[in-house]
């Protein structure tokens, strides 16, 4: 079986999970976050959740 926890093979998902809505398993724009992330301040997770239920789990957004 082939190393897996390299180094390189670790730098490389650091580098990929951190590049928000250009990464490989972004859901949303960096647009949609912040206006998400605008609006829990006076809504709540589920209103926020109707929004976008079709693309992603209540769990995931909370």
């Amino acid at each position: 079986m082939p190393e897996v926890f390299t180094e390189e093979n670790k730098n490389y998902y650091i580098k990929e999970n951190s590049r928000g809505e250009a990464g490989a398993g972004a859901q949303f724009t960096d647009d949609e976050v912040i206006e998400m992330r605008k609006r829990y301040v006076k809504e709540s997770a589920k209103n926020i959740y109707n929004d976008y239920k079709d693309r992603i789990s209540f769990q995931s957004l909370q």
